[in-house]
């Protein structure tokens, strides 16, 4: 892994990989709630390492990217704002074929995307009717890949 690697990294898991239960000391980098993706809604009283839709919550003894993801993750994604655009990062070891995902929206529209290998970000097109609407949208990605990481999903 290059030190430009590092770099991405570092600032993926310190960005998009946030505690929601507010146990967060700053000045360690080094949380000690439950950990996923910072717009991903967890349901109340899941612990750290336990799986849901899909998704493995990061525990904060593991050094490791967060999340664990298999071929297909169905989870509540917070939306507190229009956006027209639907970003995930993903992280994929370098060797191997590369990640095809397939996102479908609570409408059912469905939309595709090539993930590289390595750490990868793509974005889908929200669809119309939904890029208004706040709340919390229930996301379902499908990936050729699994396991892989899925360090962050978010409405821009």
């Amino acid at each position: 892994m290059t030190r430009l690697h590092r770099a991405i990294a570092a600032l993926m898991l310190l960005t998009a990989c946030a505690p929601h239960d507010g146990r967060f000391d700053p000045s360690h980098f080094k949380w000690t709630g439950v950990g996923a993706p910072r717009d991903v809604v967890l349901p109340l009283g899941i612990t750290p390492g336990s799986s849901f839709g899909g998704l493995t919550t990061a525990a904060p003894d593991r050094e490791a990217f967060c999340c664990a993801a298999g071929p297909h993750v169905d989870v509540p994604v917070r939306k507190d704002h229009a956006a027209t655009r639907l970003t995930i990062g993903t992280f994929l070891p370098a060797e191997g074929p590369p990640n095809h995902f397939r996102v479908t929206f609570p409408d059912g529209t469905v939309r595709t995307a090539d993930g590289g290998r390595g750490f990868s970000t793509f974005s889908v097109p929200v669809p119309e009717a939904l890029r208004p609407r706040r709340g919390t949208l229930r996301i379902r990605v499908d990936a050729s890949v699994a396991p892989y990481t899925l360090a962050s999903i978010y409405f821009e």
